[in-house]
This record gives structure tokens, C-alpha cells and sequence, in this order.
């Protein structure tokens, strides 16, 4: 069922998943997820969608902060992370 779900919902994270399966009443804890997930060679499906949320981000607060610099005087530091 983790394989399964991993699958179809490729943007979710072990927290999520594990979610979902408690929402069927089978509590499974986040790790557990994970190595299920590696055992099955299927980690890099959590770890995409994260280092995908990571670039969105970033992006985000990129974009703020051009436009924060633009309309104000104030000066916006950020610091992308190397991921």
C-alpha cells in the first residue's frame, strides 16, 4: 500500500503518507515509510517532491524579496541553500 500510494501521489513526503495511511487506520511511522520506500528502490519519490518544495520555495522568497527591494528602501538578504 505505501509502494501504491508513493506511486499515484508523487509529491508527497513520508509525513504525508504516513498520514494517510493513519486515515485508514493502519498507523505507520514516517521512517518506516522511508524504508519501505528504499527497500523498494522508491526513495528518490519522497526525496524529489522535497528537493521540489525546497526550489519552489526559494524561488518564493526570491521573487519577495526583488520586490520588497523595489518598492522600499529596505534590502532583503537571503541566502539560497545548496541542496
Amino acid at each position: 500500500m505505501i509502494i501504491r500510494i508513493a506511486s499515484v501521489s508523487r509529491d508527497w513526503g513520508y509525513d504525508r503518507i504516513a498520514g494517510a495511511l493513519a486515515n485508514l487506520e493502519h498507523e505507520i511511522p514516517d521512517q518506516t515509510v522511508g524504508n519501505v520506500l528504499r527497500r523498494h528502490g522508491r526513495q528518490n519519490i519522497a526525496i524529489q517532491a522535497m528537493t521540489d518544495l525546497a526550489q519552489h520555495v526559494s524561488l518564493g522568497v526570491r521573487v519577495i524579496c526583488a520586490l520588497r527591494t523595489r518598492f522600499s528602501a529596505a534590502r532583503c538578504s537571503f541566502r539560497a541553500s545548496s541542496a
